[in-house]
């Protein structure tokens, strides 16, 4: 009974782990999946399984090489759950430290009762390890293991970008506290640089995310996607409205949490604390592509441990709160396993077309990269043309139409249920492609 009194928050801090590990694989799919705003999965699927490259920027290495052997170690499960249990892990390794920090019940349920969070713990995607990297490292910086906060920032950045926000902020704050900037501490978070070595390495045709191997090609692969600079917008989302719409509806309960206690919180915390909390929410609201709100995700985990270092014994009123906000968000999720896996059955209609095939779509990155992986599983050659970046010379682009065309081979990709992202395959003729506005550009003489 005294190890147990003695031993009691490293025995919840398991158990939370635990229970909260199942939880999220009840809800994980075990096949390729689109779902929950899931487009990198077949990408990172792809990188692991054939070691190519992911996505921009920063084409998360460290992630790719670490699913690599993750996946050939694995005995058991599908490629892509193996690598999904990762996210599965991450986020419970959030909800375990988030009590054993705070000691307070309260902040592990915040983020468990999150949808957003839920979204992103239960698919193959990078924002719930980020999430665990940015949690760790500033609770290592703010219990002064400096070297350690910033070595993890280090490897964060060889997953995702938004680990830097941190970065940034950990070197104002040591130089205010301080007045200066110590250089040895900081020299770890070049741990990343040796993992970029990766890019070059598995950087090779066919090329998908880049438009080669030369000096430009690597610019254009770091800083030019989406039209963003750096990922951040000169200007205003567009969908301002739907933006505050989906941020309201998706973090109702950590940050409406964090508005209720907003003065216990900023008198009692780290300013550091909150103003890392602002950035990334800024950062969400004024990046373009609206699907961003996966961005909110290390802000979770961050509003949740400053409400549950600043708020205590409030247990008895927000238990059931919580408990029904993770119950409704379990039934929703729950609910999409009696829905059609889209990501699959596209995966599968590949093939009922010839494996030569030319596939046209809007520039659907989730299409593209599932349609390179099926080329990598069957060995088959189906060639998507990539609207926006095709990667090829007009008068080719035009002769690779009109033989598709006269052989029979040409498809396009049609957008049957954008809620679900439904897509099917259905011949094409030349006519559709050259009278479309988007692609006349390209076919210019």
């Amino acid at each position: 009974m005294l190890y147990l009194k003695e031993n009691k928050h490293y025995i919840i801090t398991a158990l939370i782990f635990f229970f909260v590990s199942i939880y999220y694989l009840i809800l994980t799919p075990t096949e390729l999946s689109w779902r929950n705003v899931s487009y990198d999965s077949p990408n990172y699927l792809m990188s692991a399984k054939y070691l190519v490259l992911s996505h921009p920027s920063p084409g998360a290495p460290l992630y790719n090489i670490f699913n690599a052997v993750w996946i050939r170690l694995l005995p058991l499960g599908s490629d892509y759950l193996k690598i999904a249990l990762i996210s599965v892990f991450s986020s419970a390794g959030v909800a375990a430290l988030l009590y054993y920090f705070t000691k307070n019940m309260l902040s592990p349920l915040i983020w468990l009762a999150s949808s957003v969070v839920l979204s992103q713990s239960v698919v193959l995607e990078v924002y719930a390890t980020i999430s665990l990297m940015t949690l760790v490292a500033y609770w290592l910086h703010r219990t002064e293991h400096r070297n350690w906060a910033y070595l993890i920032i280090g490897l964060g950045l060889a997953i995702h970008h938004l680990i830097g926000f941190l970065f940034v902020f950990l070197i104002a704050s040591d130089y205010i506290k301080r007045k200066e900037i110590s250089l040895k501490p900081i020299l770890f978070v070049f741990i990343s640089l040796p993992f970029f070595l990766y890019i070059p390495l598995v950087n090779r045709e066919p090329y998908i995310w880049i438009t080669g191997e030369s000096l430009h090609s690597y610019y254009l692969y770091f800083f030019s996607q989406g039209g963003l600079t750096g990922g951040l917008a000169i200007i205003p989302a567009n969908d301002l409205i739907e933006r505050i719409k989906e941020f309201t509806i998706l973090s109702f309960s950590s940050f409406g949490f964090f508005l209720i206690y907003s003065k216990k919180v900023i008198e009692t915390q780290d300013k550091l604390l909150l103003g890392l909390i602002g950035v990334i929410l800024l950062y969400y609201f004024t990046n373009l592509a609206p699907q961003t709100f996966t961005y909110l995700v290390p802000a979770i985990a961050l509003i949740s441990l400053a409400i549950g270092l600043a708020i205590k014994g409030r247990m008895l009123i927000y238990f059931p709160l919580m408990i029904l906000l993770i119950s409704l968000n379990f039934a929703s999720f729950a609910q999409q396993f009696t829905q059609n896996n889209v990501a699959q059955d596209f995966y599968q209609s590949l093939n009922e077309i010839p494996s030569n095939s030319i596939v046209w779509s809007q520039n659907r990155g989730w299409e593209k990269t599932t349609i390179q992986l099926y080329n990598n599983d069957r060995n088959t050659r189906i060639d998507q043309v990539n609207l926006h970046k095709p990667f090829r010379e007009p008068k080719e682009l035009k002769k690779v139409i009109l033989d598709a065309e006269k052989e029979g081979r040409l498809y396009k990709s049609v957008v049957l249920d954008p809620q679900s992202l439904q897509v099917e395959l259905v011949h094409a003729s030349a006519q559709d492609l050259f009278g479309d506005s988007k692609l006349q550009p390209f076919l210019q003489p």
